[in-house]
């Protein structure tokens, strides 16, 4: 992989030998496609990748490969041009026979559930909202109290987390 990234750098273009915008961008962008990856252990690999359409790709992917269950909970999930490739694959693992459960934080969540919720309960996935809460509902739950996890889990044997959620 270091191969790779020192194929791609930058050269000077410019005649004054300086690289030009053009090419400052397109290292930039080699840099934040690289995956990285190393293994935790002889049955392990853990990968960070920084770009948000190659995270939801990964996932996509993932799901794809789903057999038995894929659980997925996140702070905010809303169905978006960036968001389509997952419900998609949730959508093919549910039409497969796979046991798919989505949890969104209710108040995270709350402009966009009631109708991502619809989409995915009519393919036969589970949905519901975490620590409801409301200011004009004494005893609903604590607003400042908000899970603010991006968990997924596929089969038991892979999971994807880190900070970006599904927007």
């Amino acid at each position: 992989q270091q191969e790779d990234l020192r194929a791609r750098s930058v050269e000077p273009s410019s005649a004054a030998g300086r690289p030009n915008p053009g090419d400052l961008v397109r290292a930039e962008q080699a840099l934040l496609d690289a995956r990285l990856s190393y293994r935790v252990d002889e049955q392990h690999v853990a990968q960070a990748t920084a770009r948000q359409r190659a995270l939801i790709a990964r996932l996509a992917a993932d799901i794809d490969t789903a057999r038995d269950h894929v659980h997925l909970m996140y702070y905010i999930f809303r169905a978006d041009e960036a968001t389509e490739p997952v419900l998609a694959a949730l959508e093919r693992a549910a039409a497969r026979g796979v046991a798919c459960r989505v949890l969104a934080d209710a108040l995270g969540s709350r402009k966009f559930a009631t109708a991502l919720f619809a989409r995915l309960r009519a393919a036969g996935i589970a949905c519901r909202t975490m620590l409801d809460a409301g200011l004009l509902r004494p005893g609903r739950g604590r607003t400042d109290l908000r899970n603010h996890r991006k968990l997924a889990v596929i089969d038991g044997r892979t999971a994807h987390t880190g900070s970006q959620n599904m927007i």
